[in-house]
């Protein structure tokens, strides 16, 4: 290994645990690469860190390390990762949605990176989480003009509808491999590694595994009081175990009379995160998606639990607005104001805040408009683009 290898190496972020020297001998001999001439940090988010490894033959390989320790880590849901990346690339069912291809993977902590690793493609291409307009105080969508701001969205919403393709399976859970290499429906999987069991044939099989889910931690927390009073915040009504026990029938009594309409049951692919960090967008065209990373936790659900709107598009607490006399308050609200173009004084005055010092002229500007997109567009993350 270089010096200049080594130095880089030195001064890259990682997990304690992890031998970034190791990694690199892990991607050269698994891939048989030549030497490794660079390495650099592409990303680090809550559960991976991502480094970009450059070869002596031009080739270039991000290589996802878990930032999980050994007793956090589910290697289960790290293979249900990879196995939903793969099932993309090879069901021909998602042909605007582009995921890099993976090599090689390692789901232990015995390997010489100390932690597991996917080394895959390396996606190109422009990401807005991080774009910010000509003075620098604003950010992402914020930061772009509305007519940008009208394509990315229909992009996102594009991606979302095709994301809804029905999917091969009759199972509710997570893609994995059977001891065949084959794909097949295994535990339903969260974006933390949580495994919520399964899989399951309906989604009523769902509910009631939730139900009972909740039911065991609620007893579990209940047996650690000292009185029957089983919540003790100031803010929520009391609650008996009788009480609970009510609660529990009624909630039981209504799961077969929950029967959704057929068109809201097809089984479809659920990305858990559509974030603009993850989503890689063409240099010069801003309504083509050439990229979407950050597979952990992907599902196969009912089309009815996918319809949401992308986080990024959402309303907060703190924005648009923050109410002072409540500066904690959490709200989460759709839609925001990124394609609202339309006569905001018919609006209600909470979706309307007035203009602030503290915002520059075009940022006060941006924020006193409405913040519920048209009709159409709201429907664009249902049902498609109209």
């Amino acid at each position: 290994m270089s010096n200049d290898l080594e130095l880089q190496i030195s001064t890259l972020r990682k997990s304690r645990w992890v031998n970034l020297s190791g990694l690199v001998d892990c991607a050269t001999k698994r891939l048989s690469k030549p030497t490794c001439q660079s390495i650099q940090l592409l990303g680090k988010g809550s559960y991976n860190t991502v480094y970009k490894l450059v070869f002596a033959d031009s080739t270039e390989i991000a290589a996802s390390v878990s930032a999980h320790d050994d007793e956090d880590f589910n290697p289960q849901a790290k293979l249900s990762e990879i196995a939903t990346m793969q099932f993309i690339r090879a069901s021909g069912s998602y042909p605007g949605i582009q995921v890099p291809q993976v090599h090689a993977w390692d789901v232990t902590f015995s390997n010489p990176a100390g932690a597991p690793y996917v080394l895959m493609d390396v996606v190109h291409g422009r990401k807005f989480d991080n774009l910010t307009n000509d003075d620098n105080k604003l950010r992402g969508l914020d930061g772009m003009s509305e007519v940008q701001q009208l394509a990315v969205t229909k992009a996102l919403a594009k991606l979302q509808s095709t994301l809804s393709a029905p999917v091969p399976f009759d199972k509710i859970g997570s893609i994995t491999f059977n001891d065949e290499g084959s794909f097949i429906i295994g535990p339903l999987f969260t974006i933390t590694q949580q495994n919520l069991g399964g899989p399951y044939q309906s989604l009523m099989d769902l509910w009631r595994a939730r139900l009972e889910h909740e039911i065991l931690h609620a007893l579990r927390e209940w047996s650690r009081l000292e009185t029957e009073q089983l919540s003790r915040s100031l803010s929520e009504p009391k609650c008996t175990p009788q009480k609970f026990s009510e609660l529990i029938q009624l909630l039981s009594s209504l799961i077969p009379h929950f029967v959704p309409s057929s068109s809201c049951l097809p089984l479809v692919l659920y990305h858990p995160d559509l974030a603009l960090r993850n989503i890689f967008f063409d240099p010069i065209d801003d309504t083509k998606i050439v990229g979407l990373i950050d597979w952990g936790g992907a599902q196969i659900l009912p089309l009815m639990l996918t319809a949401k709107f992308p986080d990024d598009l959402n309303s907060t607490g703190e924005d648009p607005f923050e109410r002072p006399e409540i500066p904690d308050e959490g709200w989460n609200a759709v839609p925001h104001d990124w394609t609202s173009f339309g006569d905001t004084s018919k609006w209600p005055n909470v979706f309307r805040v007035p203009k602030r010092s503290s915002r520059s002229d075009h940022s006060s500007e941006r924020h006193d408009q409405a913040v519920l997109p048209p009709p159409a567009l709201r429907c664009m993350f249902c049902a498609g683009e109209p």
